[in-house]
């Protein structure tokens, strides 16, 4: 299954294990690009139940992504995840500087959700770290 926004600057892939967020290579990364693919990706059925991996290669984060819109963005997912969820991992893959620092202020505040988070340069460690049990 894949689902393509309206204005196509991510595509959301279902596969066996997980799930693939795929934002188009020169896509700007807002708050509002983010709040829409969570709201997408809670949406579909059985998603909760699938581990996922943000795809962020070639992609840059705007200057509206800073601590606060990040703690927002944790919060948001706090309050729609489910107890009884078997998700367990999220990875994101970022492959430039600014990305890779923007996932990083991610990472640091998602010790307050209730699964592993973890940053690679390369979708290979990512998928591998997905798949480990």
């Amino acid at each position: 299954m894949t689902i393509t926004d309206h204005h196509g600057s991510y595509r959301i892939e279902r596969y066996d294990t997980y799930v693939r967020i795929r934002f188009q290579s020169d896509a700007l990364i807002t708050p509002e690009l983010i709040f829409n693919v969570l709201e997408r990706e809670f949406s579909l059925p059985k998603s909760s139940a699938l581990n996922d991996l943000w795809d962020l290669q070639g992609s840059l984060p705007s200057d509206a992504l800073h601590y606060d819109t990040m703690l927002a963005i944790v919060d948001f997912i706090r309050e729609r995840y489910r107890s009884d969820s078997p998700h367990r991992k999220t990875a994101i893959v970022a492959d430039q500087s600014a990305s890779y620092g923007m996932a990083r202020m991610f990472e640091s505040l998602a010790h307050k959700l209730p699964y592993a988070v973890r940053i690679f340069t390369r979708e290979p460690d990512a998928l591998e770290w997905i798949d480990a049990v």
